[in-house]
């Protein structure tokens, strides 16, 4: 089975990083020899900078993050993904909040060999873009207070993901995947 490296949250440590940003892309790079990366596709209109509390403490991890810059990812949806491609030699987690999660599951779906998971923070996808049958491991976070996301959004995500996939149930609201304190820590 393969390994993937563990992340640890609360862990101030591992590696330095540096940021890199083009029009396309900010990448996290760690000063190390990533095996694995995280992949992120953002919110509709939600600024790359709303992700940097994930994003840094992945990086500091050792995992290669990139997030791309299209703030309507799955509306203005791109058939080629970069990525993948620029890092072939890394196997990527793919991920995205609200519309970037419906972005998520569909890139996932056209790459099925090339993702080594999916989490999606309250996403919203479309039936046609199910995962459902690819095997591949999925982290559902949702809020309990999401006004934004209706039940019948929710429960057309759930179809899209296998039935064994882990689910969480988070405090707050739809937008606080992407809302950090003035210390840089994720307010729920």
């Amino acid at each position: 089975p393969e390994v993937i490296p563990p992340v640890d949250y609360s862990a101030d440590n591992n590696y330095a990083y540096e940021i890199v940003s083009d029009e396309d892309y900010v990448t996290y790079v760690p000063d190390a020899n990533a095996t694995h990366g995280f992949l992120f596709y953002l919110g509709t209109m939600i600024a790359p900078e709303y992700y940097d509390y994930l994003a840094s403490a992945l990086a500091k991890q050792g995992y290669l993050v990139v997030i791309s810059t299209n703030a309507m990812s799955y509306t203005l949806y791109d058939k080629e993904e970069y990525t993948f491609s620029d890092y072939p030699n890394i196997k990527f987690f793919v991920g995205g909040h609200s519309q970037g999660g419906g972005a998520a599951v569909k890139r996932t779906n056209e790459n099925r060999d090339k993702v080594a998971g999916v989490v999606l923070l309250a996403p919203l996808v479309d039936v046609a873009d199910s995962i459902a049958d690819a095997g591949i491991p999925v982290l559902l976070l949702e809020a309990t207070k999401d006004g934004v996301l209706t039940p019948a959004m929710k429960s057309d995500a759930k179809l899209c993901i296998p039935d064994d996939s882990e689910q969480h149930m988070i405090e707050g609201c739809h937008m606080s995947f992407s809302t950090v304190d003035d210390d840089g820590t994720l307010t729920l």
